[in-house]
């Protein structure tokens, strides 16, 4: 059994141990209590940021010309909480981004618990990486039409 245990070609065949159940997330009361966020891109040029509503499930498509930045990811969501207001949590990945001391703060003012999703568990925002998805499959059968 110890030979088994550690024979590295042994291992390879193995079945992995069993995932760990997912917690789903509370169901939020309102719209715009809590949001997924994420970028898709590049894709023809463009960048776009994903925000979507946890509950209504709504998303807000954002692009951006350029690589997007902190800066340029703030101004863009200020254009939409600008429309929705602000939500209570953010869901994001840790992009740059999103975990930047400018982030954080903005973050801080506007009232915004941030949950930043632990590195390689993209099911965690698993419905920005949904929208992500659905967003390019779009985009490419846009493109296929021309």
């Amino acid at each position: 059994a110890r030979l088994v245990r550690e024979c590295p070609e042994c291992a390879k065949t193995q079945n992995s141990p069993p995932r760990a159940p997912l917690h789903p997330w509370m169901e939020p009361e309102g719209n715009w209590q809590r949001i997924h966020v994420d970028y898709a891109g590049p894709y023809q040029n463009y960048f776009y940021l994903l925000m979507i509503d946890s509950k209504s499930k709504w998303a807000e498509i954002l692009p951006c010309k350029s690589a997007p930045t902190s800066t340029s990811t703030i101004s863009l969501m200020q254009e939409v909480f600008a429309r929705n207001g602000f939500p209570d949590v953010m869901v994001s990945d840790n992009a740059t981004i999103f975990t930047s001391n400018e982030f954080r703060e903005f973050c801080t003012a506007a009232g915004i618990t941030q949950k930043l999703i632990a590195p390689g568990h993209p099911a965690t925002n698993g419905l920005a990486e949904r929208n992500v998805q659905t967003l390019k499959h779009r985009l490419a059968a846009m493109e296929s039409e021309n």
